[in-house]
C-alpha cells in the first residue's frame, strides 16, 4: 500500500496518516481501497485538534453582548466542534479497529492477484466459521420471530350519541 499521505490533507491531518496509516498496514488492517476512509479519519482528526486549540486560546464560553446592551455567555462554536468531530472519531476508530471495541470485528487485509502466489485472502466462508455461534440459538433467535406479524384486527368501537351543552335544550 502506498503509505504516503494525500497532498489535499492539512499538516495536523498528514502528522497523524503518518503516525497510524504504517502501524494500521504492518497489522493488515488496510490496502489501498481504504485510503479515502483513511484520509476522512485523518482530517476528523485535524478538526477535533483545531477545536480544541480553539477552545484553549478563547475558553469553553463566551460572553456575548445583545444589541440591547445586555450581556449572555454561551458556549463557544469550538465546543460543539469538538464534540461532533470526537464522534466521527469514534467511529473512525471502531471501523479501523483503533479501539477495543472495534478489534475484535475485524480480520486482517490480504489482497492477492492470480499471479502472485501469495497468501489467500479470506473467503466469507473462513469469515463464517470464524463468527459461528458457540450455542445453538436460544429463543430470541427462534424462526417465529421472523416470520410477518400480522396486524391485529381491532373491533369497531360505537360512539355514544352526543349529548348537549349543559344549559342548553336539544334541537329537535
Amino acid at each position: 500500500m502506498d503509505q504516503s499521505p494525500p497532498e489535499e490533507l492539512p499538516p495536523a491531518a498528514i502528522d497523524f496518516w503518518n503516525l497510524i496509516v504504517p502501524q494500521l498496514v504492518e497489522v493488515g488492517r488496510v490496502n489501498d481501497l481504504d485510503r479515502p476512509a483513511l484520509a476522512q479519519m485523518c482530517l476528523a482528526w485535524s478538526y477535533c485538534k483545531e477545536a480544541e486549540r480553539e477552545i484553549a486560546r478563547t475558553g469553553r464560553y463566551q460572553t456575548i453582548k445583545a444589541k440591547t446592551g445586555s450581556k449572555y455567555t454561551q458556549t463557544s462554536p469550538a465546543v460543539n466542534d469538538q464534540k461532533t468531530q470526537d464522534v466521527n472519531l469514534q467511529r473512525w476508530f471502531k471501523l479501523f479497529g483503533l479501539v477495543p471495541a472495534g478489534r475484535g470485528r475485524i480480520l486482517p487485509v490480504t489482497v492477492t492477484t492470480p499471479d502472485s502466489g501469495g497468501p489467500k485472502a479470506p473467503s466469507l466462508d473462513d469469515f463464517e466459521r470464524e463468527f459461528e455461534p458457540s450455542e445453538p440459538p436460544g429463543p430470541l433467535m427462534s424462526s417465529s420471530l421472523h416470520k410477518q406479524r400480522q396486524p391485529k384486527k381491532r373491533a369497531a368501537k360505537k360512539k355514544p350519541a352526543a349529548k348537549p351543552p349543559k344549559g342548553r335544550k336539544p334541537r329537535g
